[in-house]
């Protein structure tokens, strides 16, 4: 099962069982029972290993580099960055799906910078990507895994600072801008016609909650705007569900 993908991170998987056992996220995904945050799991890496299966051996083989390198062959522990590597790693490889379907006729390519491009049969660019995620806060991160460990259930309290239109005051919204400015920077390197930001979100609970989600995606929205008016399409989707784009889309 999954053999496209086995081929791509077999030894990123083989450094981090060594390190890690089966905490790291692969190993966990792999042997998810569907059930609360872990229910998409399985689907992903079924939806990964149907992009890998389109993609050329060169491709490839840039991506299982990619993947090898996120753990140094001599680490002397596991590290959690390792873990969010090799996720955001995984949005390019959404990335590059999502630019497969869009640019049937062309040739999608990992290339740096910006993180992906698309170049017609005379090799002229013809759309550029920039791939980004934004991870939960430490915070939240922190107050789930003290969870996990004792196994007490305990109330997460909500933060209202994400209905915040100020940056300085919605911490969410201030890690939205500087993730946009940094993926400008990415593609400003890069002459294309068409350009992208492709977002996956994994959202705190202040923000994932149904009272607040709304007005936490008109801020996107007016991201994505303000993009738009740049030249540049944005795609953000939550936690790597991309064929379900919240913000954006193109049918170019």
């Amino acid at each position: 099962m999954w053999d496209n993908l086995n081929q791509v991170t077999s030894t990123f998987e083989e450094r981090a069982r060594q390190l890690a056992g089966c905490h790291c996220w692969l190993c966990k995904a792999r042997n998810s029972e569907g059930t609360c945050w872990e229910q998409h799991d399985k689907p992903l890496l079924t939806r990964l290993d149907t992009i890998i299966s389109t993609m050329p051996h060169r491709e490839r083989d840039n991506l299982t580099k990619r993947a090898t390198n996120i753990i140094p062959s001599k680490a002397p522990a596991w590290k959690e960055e390792y873990d969010k590597q090799f996720l955001e790693a995984l949005v390019e490889v959404l990335g590059y799906g999502w630019l497969h379907d869009e640019f049937p006729s062309h040739r999608v390519q990992f290339e740096e910078p910006p993180d992906l491009v698309v170049r017609d049969d005379k090799r002229i660019l013809v759309a550029a990507m920039a791939c980004k995620r934004i991870r939960t806060s430490d915070a939240d991160e922190l107050f789930f895994e003290q969870q996990s460990k004792t196994g007490e259930v305990v109330a997460r309290c909500v933060d209202t600072r994400v209905l915040s239109s100020s940056p300085a005051e919605n911490p969410f919204l201030k890690k939205l801008q500087d993730t946009i400015s940094q993926a400008k920077k990415q593609l400003k390197q890069v002459v294309s016609p068409t350009k992208f930001i492709f977002l996956s979100i994994s959202w705190d609970v202040s923000a994932a909650i149904s009272r607040h989600k709304p007005c936490v995606i008109r801020l996107l929205e007016k991201e994505a705007s303000n993009l738009w008016k740049s030249g540049i399409t944005m795609i953000a989707f939550g936690d790597f569900k991309a064929d379900q784009p919240f913000v954006g889309g193109c049918s170019c």
